[in-house]
């Protein structure tokens, strides 16, 4: 199974590894194949440049020593039609990369993605990820 994960659950995961977020990347990491898309690592990193600062190294852990256990997938340039279902413009290169590299599930917090009405891949909080059986 292939889970993607969005960059607001990769942000809860490195400032607090033991919340759910940080439960759902660490089963995914364990369980099945972890996948990072390159929009929501430039995401990650601009986020944290901006609104943590004083936290920069715990980002650098992350992409350290987290981020290589996870499989890297670009995102496409080219749109698809499904995407039109995504409010946030930038929300819709997650589902881009996402239906390009055959993913199974994608792991949000972002209302964008979590009402879009998208069903393949399903898109799941970090919080009923974490309590499916697979």
């Amino acid at each position: 199974m292939k889970v993607l994960f969005d960059t607001n659950v990769l942000v809860s995961f490195i400032l607090n590894p033991k919340s759910v977020p940080g439960s759902a990347v660490m089963r995914a990491i364990n369980r099945y194949e972890a996948l990072v898309c390159q929009a929501s690592v430039e995401e990650l990193i601009d986020t944290f440049n901006n609104k943590f600062p004083q936290r920069l190294n715990y980002l650098n852990d992350f992409l350290n020593f987290i981020l290589p256990k996870m499989k890297f997938i670009p995102v496409p340039d080219e749109e698809i039609p499904l995407e039109k279902k995504i409010r946030d413009i930038d929300d819709r290169l997650i589902l881009r990369a996402a239906v390009n590299a055959e993913i199974d599930i994608i792991i949000s917090g972002d209302k964008d993605l979590l009402e879009s009405g998208v069903k393949d891949p399903a898109i799941l909080t970090p919080f009923q990820f974490t309590m499916w059986n697979f």
